[in-house]
């Protein structure tokens, strides 16, 4: 099952999941701006804040933080200079 799935969809079904999970926490980061990224990681199920933002280092290059940032300075534009 492991090979098909690879074959088809080019990443491993854990790879796949690793994924989905990050553009989840990534929308609840950026729909639930009074949530923690603490309280984020433990929703998204990883273990630790700390697997949380090395999975989103891994994958996207970036911090969370810096995407909490920005969803805040958007949803607060007189902040902005």
């Amino acid at each position: 099952m492991e090979r098909s799935f690879k074959s088809y969809i080019s990443v491993t079904i854990k790879e796949f999941s690793n994924i989905v999970r990050f553009n989840n926490a990534m929308k609840s980061i950026a729909t639930f701006t009074n949530s923690s990224l603490l309280e984020i990681a433990f929703d998204m199920g990883f273990f630790h804040h700390s697997h949380m933002t090395y999975e989103f280092q891994r994958i996207s290059g970036e911090n969370p933080v810096i995407l909490d940032n920005v969803v805040f300075l958007q949803n607060n534009p007189c902040l902005v200079r």
